[in-house]
């Protein structure tokens, strides 16, 4: 375990940063995922980068509170320092990303950090924001070839009904609002009864 002390003290305006620095530090091709992201089979890809889906569903993206708060308002605190436009039609999701060619993320976070840098840490800055949107516009301004395994989150723990072999059926599932849906108990002791992976 590697600790930085650059990390020490994360809060909600810097807790993806330690995804952030590994990608930064990557010199082959990888997979990264969230905590609470499962995979259910090998996954393969012919882009340069797939991100696992775009934010885009009523019930996956919060809706127009959800981009006015992550996206625009960051946007409108630091597009002085921001030097190429943003495509406000496309959210990538993070939770999954698949990486061939990790010098150009490096770079592109090279470039993201130093916007950042002094905003980090305070009311002008949201992970979403710099993690991923920001991540995806300057890949996407370099040409990068970038690709979806879906085009809006596989499977949702909102449903009020659902059926676990709905779930297993994805490539790849992201238990994205577990910790505050209260039928996620259900769906994650299924999930570990089904596949054996410990949720």
């Amino acid at each position: 375990v590697v600790y930085l002390n650059s990390l020490k003290d994360v809060n909600e305006h810097t807790y993806g940063l330690a995804k952030i620095y590994a990608m930064m530090e990557q010199y082959e091709p990888y997979v990264i995922l969230d905590f609470d992201t499962l995979v259910f089979e090998p996954i393969e890809t012919t882009h340069t980068i797939t991100y696992g889906y775009k934010e885009g569903e009523p019930e996956n993206i919060g809706g127009k509170e959800y981009i006015n708060n992550y996206y625009l308002k960051p946007y409108q605190n630091l597009r002085h320092k921001i030097d190429i436009p943003l495509d406000w039609l496309i959210f990538p999701n993070n939770s999954f990303v698949a990486v061939k060619n990790p010098f150009i993320v490096k770079n592109a976070y090279i470039k993201i950090m130093d916007i950042m840098k002094d905003d980090l840490d305070n009311q002008n800055s949201t992970v979403q924001f710099y993690e991923q949107c920001l991540l995806y516009n300057y890949l996407s301004h370099y040409k990068t070839d970038i690709g979806f395994l879906y085009e809006f989150a596989p499977f949702s723990e909102y449903l009020e009904k659902y059926d676990i072999n709905t779930a297993l059926s994805k490539k790849f599932i992201h238990l994205d609002f577990y910790f505050r849906q209260p039928k996620s108990e259900v769906l994650i002791k299924e999930l570990e009864e089904n596949t054996k992976i410990t949720v």
